[in-house]
């Protein structure tokens, strides 16, 4: 529904694009379906070629990712309307709520926030836009953080069973989950004797067995 709603404005069909918005607020969750079509092309390439694992997922990820749906039009929407249009501040504001709440990737998860300081700064409520705005910095933080972790990336790169884990959890919990799984999985793997250094270490391949 937001995809068709971003079509109907891309029309200058505004009306049609509220009744959108509309239908994605009251729908019962919000889900781009990212890990599910990952874990399709995953399936796909086992079955039509002999590629590993982790070069299944990777490519999956990849393809995955360049699919994403951008908000960007819609965004950009909802910073230009009327601080005097209350009906398209409001709308702005529940699906951003909506998305973040239900939203499994981070990256919708931001955008929803993003949403709801766009629409607490249309409507003039200072209080409510530093309030908004805060939550969303902190969000930033968060996100950041997470994927900015080196050895845990070049982990999900080198073990399958942490890859497989990570995954499963992602399509169970959503990415943020995933992502704090992966940091807790990866601190207790490193304090773990016998444990291969090298799995943290980014660009390690290690050699397959003759």
């Amino acid at each position: 529904w937001m995809e068709i709603a971003m079509r109907r404005l891309a029309d200058d069909e505004p009306a049609a694009a509220a009744d959108a918005v509309r239908r994605a607020i009251a729908a019962p969750r919000f889900d781009s379906y990212f890990i599910e079509l990952v874990m399709a092309i995953e399936r796909g390439l086992a079955i039509a070629s002999d590629m590993s694992y982790v070069d299944r997922f990777r490519d999956g990820f990849s393809y995955g990712a360049a699919m994403l749906v951008s908000y960007y039009d819609f965004t950009q929407y909802c910073k230009s309307v009327s601080m005097d249009d209350g009906m398209w501040i409001e709308l702005c504001d529940r699906v951003g709520e909506k998305m973040f709440a239900d939203g499994t990737v981070l990256l919708d998860q931001a955008v929803g926030l993003a949403l709801r300081s766009v629409a607490a700064e249309r409507s003039g409520d200072r209080p409510r836009f530093e309030v908004a705005k805060a939550r969303q910095e902190e969000f930033r933080r968060r996100y950041q953080s997470l994927l900015a972790t080196r050895e845990a990336r070049a982990l999900l790169a080198n073990d399958e069973r942490v890859l497989r884990e990570y995954v499963e959890n992602f399509a169970t919990y959503g990415e943020l989950a995933a992502q704090q799984r992966l940091q807790v999985e990866t601190e207790r793997l490193k304090k773990l004797p016998g444990y291969d250094p090298c799995n943290f270490v980014s660009g390690y391949a290690p050699e397959s067995p003759d």
